[in-house]
Formats: structure tokens, C-alpha cells, sequence
């Protein structure tokens, strides 16, 4: 039986008969993992994860078999203590110095308490099932709002939607790809991760405007309940479903997609073209027509006769190709195809004729297809993405799901692809770090590879909007790396939103140049505004060592590359309302525009001191302000306090030698950490790296010292180091570097400049002599 490749999707039998719940508590007992609580219509599990972070399981009978999750990475927690008070009324599990789990005797009822006693969440029914579907209904506060679900909702705050559970490729659909759903209050922080992959929803306010309903219908209902603040509650979050790589420093370049026809002529002209037109790229992604009549693993003969060559060319100008990835195959072993019930490979009908499906939830299916693809990246091939959507199999179609319910392999199998491609990428390329790019997929696609999200074909000013909160969303999600998926069907944009659009996309973690549907290159979509493009571009690259210092934090903590104002300062009511603007790491705030003709726009600002980045204006933040915003650049804030490293523009990473390092230290009361290593392969991992902290302080008198500490064994390249100082009130006596007098600094209109060839501990910028002060050999204007 043949299939269409993009179906509507099936779906599982529907649900039917009345719902039934768990009804009142008989007994509970305890181990050292947690609790058992046997209700009359079923069991739940309790379990401590940490001290904020339980697991909570529910089954129709008693038993609880070893949980098999594609999504949760971290299981060896270590045990903690906790205790069961039992009452009348109610069970309370206490976990100690953590959070508590209310349990109604009455109805089994969960409501979960803070380490303090104050009301995190609970349900607002209790847990319910009927044959085909099981659901958690949870109280939604009236002022809450809603975050997360993965990339695909229109806007920033979930509330008043229904999110489909599932992949589809129906436009009817909100799927929400990972179900991690974060809801905030004036009086709370609550968080939960839905945990079951089968087809579902999650309904945020539809069916009862006080409440939160998700479903599910195969598998078992598993969700995980956090405690903490928005930052805190991420954090654990991403260590329990892992936390992507460290990438290459290149993959944190521009990528754009390689023009069609695709050739080795016109992937050479494109390059020469594009570094005459100097717009800086680092990722060239090809085409899925790369390949012979459609089948993986090979090149067409006519069009690319010496693969190799091409690929060495394209580096020698500072590209990296990435190779489009796909799980259908002409010819494929049974052993390794999704089959039907009759134990034979399911075939599609693709563009180039019948093509199977290879099955990427079984061990053997990946081990085998990232073979076959780390032989092909061999010739110099640089990574690896997914160009085009997953097929839709019917219900019928048999899954290995390394021992799982099939039913869960829709959800997951995106994640097992980039896991694939992860292992291809380091079996082709055992010194370089993987770049992997793949579309939105939950089941731990995250922990492998960089999110792209598909905008479908319309290149509108809402669409623009959407990406933004689709970013925003994803990062909150666990998704940490993401942006516009390189995408050959986009319209082609107007002009001006075709500068917005490349402005925003320059300050998100992917930077993924738009290409309309005709793939030609940028500057012929919009010749008069190639200079707007190249600026926002060097922009990015200039602003590199910070961008790479961000990422880094989010490998190792979690935390988003970029986030809502509110993430950092949650308790400042004001910052949730904000869906225009965003921060980039904690140092910068950007104010993108998102509507036609805006010039100028207005921003809420968070508490604490800002300066604009191409001005040095300053702004006191609690308040709302007007930023400027020129059609050839966007509003960018930088906090007081804060030190931003900058390089030297460039055209792709390592076109130039790295012989100075610009920091901007911009005048107030904060900390900064600055990380560094070879940006490539892994010897970061085995300690040759460093990490810089910066530590700015204001004196009453005016007085500014710069504490500069250091840890790591790393050895930059930088012969200097220059610093200019923003803020600066007025003209200052002398500026010191440790004990020493600087021998030459600069100063005009509020900045001091100065240059340092070897790192120091104290810089003092001293406003009055002092009796016993050296005095500076040389001072001058500031450079120009």
C-alpha cells in the first residue's frame, strides 16, 4: 500500500466512555525514592528528584514499571530526605530544606507548597481517564501568565489557546513541540513538564478559563512539578532533559542557504559573489538536490564531479557547507525500515519515486544511517541539517522505539534523527565539535542539535512577530539554541521588512539569512538596502565574544541565549506584558521593530541603569522610554555596570588574526563573566579554557574601579586589550592600573579609553588627586 509523503496525519482510536477519577485515598506507603499512594480507581507515585523537583506517576492499577523517556536525560539523582505526615484530611510529603506535596485524602488532589509553605500550584480536578485518553487539569490564576510549549504559538503568552500535542503539518494545528509550560502570577511561579509523547493537547484557559488541561492518550501520565523562581526552575529543568554542547564558534556565524540550481559552478560563483559583496556568512547550507535522483548518501555525478574539491574551495573562502539530512531511502534493508503490519517496509511517493522510511527509533536504524552519513562528511562537510518536514506514516505503521510504545515515535522520532546526526558528526569528524541543525522535535532533540523553526511561505510583518515569540518560547522550553530555519519557500520580503527581518534574525542565537522562494542571494533581493544588511551582520560578528560567552552559559547552566525581560527580574510586573523586546544573554537589551514605518519606539525598561550601544545615551530603567530606531538600525541597550567584548569586524571566523580585544565597560554596580577557548574541537573539556570576571563598581565620589579576575588555563591571542569606559560623569585626574599610573588614556564626552597589554586586577579611574598620587605621563583626547 502506497502513502502520501505529507499527509494530515493520523490519528489514534478516539476516546471514548465516561471519564473516571482516581476517588479518595486508601493508603500510602514509602521508599527511598518517594511515595506510593493507592487511591480506589488507581496509584500514584511521588517521587523526590531534588528538593525542587518531584515526579509525579499515575497508573490504573499499582504498578510502576522503570520509566523509558526519550525526553529525560538525568536519572541518577542522588536521594534525599523527606517525610509523610498524615492527617484526617490530608497526606503532606515534606521534602527537607525543599517543596511539599498536599494530597487530599478526599479526592487525591495534589497541591504543591514551597520550601516557605506558600502556594505553588495544584489541580484543580482531580486526575482523570477513560479508555484512549487520560488527563491532568490543573488551577490557572486569573492573572497568570503562560510560556513555553516549544516554537510554534503566535504569540509570547499561551494563555486562550489550545496546543496540539503531535507533529502536523496542518495549518489548523498549534502543535506544541516540547511540553514544558511555565505559568506565572503575581503570587506564583509554577512549572510542569508533560512528560508523554503520544498525541494529546494542552488546553491554556479554552474549556475553563481557570484551568490548565493536558492530555494524553497512550503511555503513562508522567509529568514533573518544579519549584523556584523562572531562572532557578530552568535550570533544573534542562539538567533533567540535558543541556545542548558547547557549538563551534563558526555555527554562532551567519547561515545562509546556497542558491538553486545547485552546482559546483554555482556554489563557487556564490561564494566569490558573496565575499566580493563582503556580507559576512560562515554556514553555506545546501540543497536536497544535491543528491542523485533523491537518494541519500550520494552526489549528482553531472552536477558536483569532484565533491572534495568543491568542498575544499568553499572552506578556503571561509564556508562551511552543511549537508542536508533525511531519513527516506530508495533502497533500504527491511531490517532497518518502518514497517507495516505485514512486516513489510512502509513506501511513500516522493518527488523521485518510492522511498521507505528508516526506522530512527531503533538502535541498529541509527547506528547504520550515521554511518552512512559520517562516510559522506568525511570530504569536508561541516555539519548537518534537516531541509524538509517528516513524512506522516498511517496508524498502522510499526515503530521499534528501543523497546518503547510505538505510539510515542511520532513525537520522538526528530529527536532520534538529531541524535543520529550528532553521532554521524563525531564519528566523520573526531576534533571538530558538531553543528546540527533540525526543525522544532521534542523526545531530547535539544541535547543534539540547534532548533530551526519553520515560518511556512509567507514573509509578512506578523510572521516577523512570530518568530520572535517562537524563539522566546523555545528558549524557555529547553530549546536554548534556535531561530529561522533556512527555508527556500519564504516569499520575497519588501525591502524595509526585509531589513527588520535580517536585523532581528543577526541577534538570535541561529542567524539564518531570509531567502525567498527564486533563493537568490541578498543582495539582488534588495540591492539599495545591501549596506543596511552588511551592517547588521558585521554587528553579529563584532559582537562575537560576547554572543560566544552567552552560549556558553547556556551549555553549562541552561539559562537562554535569549530571553523575556522578565526572566532575570520576575517580580517587576511590568516586564511581563513585554512581547517586543528581548535580552541577549543579561548584558543587552534589544528592541527590534516589528511593524512597518516605525522610526522610533517605546520600550519598558527594567530597574537599574542603560546606556544605548551606538550612543552611549544614557536611560534609567523602572520606567518606560522612546528609543530611536533608523530603518538602518535597531535600539540596543546595554545594562550599567555590564562589560561587552568586541572584535574587530570580519567577513567568517578566522579571516584575520584576533590581535585586540575591545571592552566596553559601561558604569554602574554588576558583575559580568566572559568565557574563551579555541572555539573548536575539545579541549575545553579537559580544562583549556578561561573564564574572565569582571566587577564594576562606582564610588560616591565618582571614583570608578574595574576588578579584573581570571580562572582557567587558557592563553588568549590578544596582544592588547582595550578598554573604554562609559558614564564617566566628568574629566578624571588619573586613571591606574593596579598600582601603576596608566602611561596614556584618553578621555571625551563621557568615555575613558585606555589600553592594557597584559591582564590586570584593579583599573581605577580616579576623579581628584589624591597627596600621594603618581601623576599620569601622558593624557590626550580620546581616538576617533
Amino acid at each position: 500500500m502506497m502513502h502520501r509523503l505529507f499527509g494530515r496525519g493520523h490519528k489514534p482510536d478516539r476516546a471514548h466512555g465516561r471519564f473516571q477519577s482516581l476517588g479518595a485515598v486508601r493508603e500510602a506507603e514509602t521508599d527511598w525514592q518517594g511515595a506510593l499512594i493507592k487511591a480506589e480507581r488507581g496509584s500514584l507515585r511521588v517521587d523526590i528528584i531534588a528538593p525542587d523537583c518531584l515526579c509525579i506517576r499515575f497508573s490504573p492499577e499499582s504498578s510502576f514499571p522503570l520509566p523509558r523517556s526519550y525526553a529525560v536525560h538525568k536519572t541518577d539523582w542522588q536521594a534525599h530526605e523527606f517525610e509523610l505526615e498524615e492527617t484526617a484530611e490530608s497526606l503532606l510529603i515534606k521534602v527537607s530544606g525543599g517543596m511539599a506535596c498536599l494530597i487530599n485524602r478526599g479526592d487525591s488532589r495534589l497541591t504543591f507548597l514551597t520550601p516557605y509553605g506558600t502556594l505553588i500550584g495544584g489541580d484543580a480536578q482531580p486526575i482523570a481517564f477513560r479508555q484512549g485518553e487520560f488527563r491532568l487539569s490543573r488551577a490557572l490564576s486569573p492573572d497568570a501568565r503562560c510560556y513555553g510549549l516549544g516554537a510554534q504559538a503566535p504569540q509570547l503568552d499561551l494563555r486562550g489557546k489550545r496546543y496540539t500535542l503531535w507533529h502536523s503539518l496542518t495549518k489548523q494545528d498549534l502543535p506544541a513541540h516540547i511540553p514544558f509550560l511555565l505559568m506565572l502570577s503575581q503570587q506564583a511561579v509554577d512549572a510542569i513538564f508533560w512528560d508523554n509523547p503520544s498525541r494529546g493537547y494542552v488546553d491554556i484557559g479554552v474549556e475553563d478559563a481557570q484551568q490548565v488541561i493536558f492530555s494524553g492518550s497512550a503511555g503513562e501520565l508522567r509529568y514533573y512539578q518544579f519549584c523556584g523562581t523562572p531562572m532557578s526552575i530552568l535550570q533544573r529543568y534542562t539538567e533533567l532533559i540535558g543541556r545542548p554542547p558547547l557549538p563551534p564558534l563558526w555555527a554562532l556565524g551567519a547561515h545562509m542557504l546556497a542558491p538553486r540550481p545547485i552546482s559546483a559552478e554555482s556554489l563557487r560563483a556564490f561564494a566569490t559573489e558573496c565575499r566580493a559583496q563582503q556580507i559576512p556568512c560562515d554556514a553555506l547550507a545546501l540543497a536536497p538536490d544535491y543528491m542523485e535522483n533523491g537518494q541519500p548518501f550520494t552526489w549528482d555525478n553531472a552536477r558536483f564531479p569532484k565533491p572534495s574539491a568543491l568542498i575544499g574551495d568553499l572552506s578556503r573562502r571561509g564556508f562551511k557547507p552543511l549537508l542536508p539530512v533525511t531519513p527516506l531511502l530508495k533502497a533500504i534493508s527491511p531490517e532497518f525500515a518502518v514497517k507495516s503490519p505485514d512486516d513489510k517496509p512502509v513506501r511513500l511517493r516522493t518527488a523521485h519515486g518510492e522511498a521507505s522510511l528508516i526506522d530512527l527509533t531503533a538502535e541498529q536504524g541509527r547506528a547504520w544511517w550515521s554511518e552512512r552519513y559520517a562516510e559522506i562528511l568525511r570530504a569536508g562537510l561541516s555539519g548537518l541539517w534537516q531541509a524538509e518536514g517528516l513524512p506522516t506514516l498511517p496508524n498502522s505503521a510499526r515503530y521499534a522505539c528501543d523497546g518503547a510504545p510505538t505510539s510515542q515515535a511520532h513525537s520522538v522520532y526528530t529527536g532520534c534523527m538529531a541524535s543520529a546526526a550528532q553521532t554521524a558528526s563525531l564519528t566523520a569528524h573526531t576534533d571538530r565539535r558538531p553543528h546540527v541543525l533540525v526543525r522544532t522535535g521534542q523526545g531530547g532533540a535539544q541535547r543534539h542539535a540547534w532548533t530551526g523553526i519553520a515560518l511556512g511561505e509567507r514573509a509578512d510583518w506578523r510572521t516577523l512577530r512570530r518568530l520572535l515569540s517562537a524563539v522566546l518560547n523555545s528558549g524557555l522550553s529547553g530549546a536554548l539554541f534556535s531561530g529561522a530555519l533556512p527555508n527556500y519557500t519564504l516569499s520575497e520580503p519588501e525591502p524595509e521588512l526585509f531589513v527588520r527581518w535580517l536585523q532581528l534574525c543577526a541577534l538570535l542565537p541561529l542567524c539564518s539569512l531570509p531567502n525567498p522562494a527564486q533563493a537568490a542571494p541578498l543582495w539582488r533581493v534588495a540591492p539599495n538596502y545591501v549596506a543596511m544588511a552588511r551592517q547588521a551582520l558585521l554587528l553579529r560578528y563584532r559582537l562575537l565574544p560576547y554572543l560566544y560567552s552567552v552560549a556558553a552559559q547556556a551549555a553549562q547552566q541552561g539559562t537562554p541565549m535569549v530571553r523575556p525581560l522578565w526572566l532575570e527580574s520576575p517580580k517587576e510586573l511590568a516586564l511581563r506584558a513585554v512581547e517586543d523586546a528581548f535580552m541577549l544573554g543579561n548584558s543587552l537589551l534589544v528592541a527590534p521593530v516589528l511593524e512597518k514605518g516605525v522610526t522610533e519606539r517605546e520600550v519598558m525598561l527594567p530597574t537599574g541603569n542603560w546606556y544605548d550601544f551606538f550612543t552611549a545615551q544614557p536611560y534609567i530603567g523602572g520606567q518606560a522610554v522612546r528609543l530611536a530606531a533608523p530603518l538602518e538600525r535597531l535600539p540596543i541597550l546595554v545594562r550599567g555596570g555590564h562589560v561587552l567584548p568586541l572584535w574587530s569586524a570580519q567577513q567568517y571566523i578566522g579571516q584575520k588574526p584576533l590581535e585586540e580585544l575591545l571592552l566596553r565597560v559601561y558604569a554602574g554596580e554588576a558583575e559580568t563573566s566572559l568565557y574563551e577557548d579555541e572555539g573548536e574541537g575539545f579541549a575545553h573539556q579537559t580544562g583549556d579554557y578561561r573564564w574572565l570576571y569582571f566587577t564594576c563598581h562606582v564610588a560616591p565620589s565618582g571614583d570608578l574601579t574595574l576588578s579584573w579576575r581570571r580562572a582557567g588555563n587558557f592563553r588568549a591571542p590578544y596582544l592588547r586589550y582595550r578598554f573604554e569606559v562609559y558614564g564617566v560623569t566628568d574629566e578624571p585626574h588619573s586613571v591606574y592600573l593596579d598600582d601603576t599610573a596608566a602611561p596614556l588614556w584618553y578621555y571625551e564626552r563621557g568615555v575613558v579609553e585606555f589600553t592594557a597589554t597584559q591582564p590586570f586586577q584593579r583599573a581605577r579611574i580616579e576623579m581628584r588627586q589624591r597627596h600621594d598620587q603618581q601623576a599620569t605621563l601622558l593624557r590626550a583626547p580620546r581616538r576617533h
